[in-house]
């Protein structure tokens, strides 16, 4: 019960710090486009990579969990959530593409793990309530991003704002780092990561029908 309490607040917080990173650029858009000169139209052209980023990013992302564990992987999902920032911040127009596909990419294996980790230690009867909280975290994250965004950017603008966001998922990656040994007791170093793992996931879910 202590354990599967401690997964749910991790990933709850894990999940809530990457989705305020991934929301921010939405709700800075105007400033940026006002800075960059670029057209609005970068927007719809930025979530689409984002999407496409995450999708292939998701379908890959077993083999990894496997092989390292749900919390190490966490940690390095929210590492690339703020490196992609950081790289959106120095980078321009060509940063904003890259921060899309690289880390939205290897950050999309954040919800992936968040539930392996739930689904290995929450307890049968709550395993809904677990699932259901840490779901919870990607609609607060908005609300964290909507409401806190504009109002820290008109003090340190869209670079400095997106760049606490960027610190503050590095601090949580940090804050995991206890958690690894505790948490991820399964994991299988000399498991093999093959291109095939991509058609895996796809059969394997299609395969079972209900």
């Amino acid at each position: 019960m202590t354990r599967m309490l401690i997964a749910v607040v991790a990933m709850f917080l894990q999940q809530t710090c990457g989705s305020v990173a991934r929301v921010l650029p939405a709700v800075l858009a105007p400033l940026i486009i006002l800075e960059l000169h670029a057209d609005a139209s970068w927007v719809g052209v930025y979530f689409g990579l984002v999407a496409i980023a995450a999708l292939i990013g998701q379908l890959g992302s077993g083999g990894f969990i496997v092989r390292h564990g749900a919390i190490r992987m966490s940690q390095i999902a929210l590492i690339s959530t703020g490196g992609g920032l950081a790289v959106a911040i120095i980078g321009g127009t060509a940063g904003f593409v890259l921060s899309a596909l690289i880390g939205n990419g290897i950050a999309a294996v954040a919800t992936p793990a968040s539930s392996q980790l739930l689904g290995r230690w929450a307890v049968r009867r709550y395993a809904p309530f677990a699932f259901s909280v840490t779901q919870t975290a990607i609609p607060v994250g908005i609300l964290l991003g909507g409401s806190i965004g504009p109002t820290l950017a008109q003090s340190v603008g869209w670079r400095g704002t997106m760049l606490v966001s960027a610190a503050a998922c590095w601090c949580f990656a940090l804050l995991l780092q206890p958690l690894h040994g505790r948490l991820d007791t399964d994991p299988l170093p000399t498991h093999r990561i093959h291109l095939s793992d991509f058609r895996t996931t796809i059969t394997g879910v299609m395969a079972v029908p209900e």
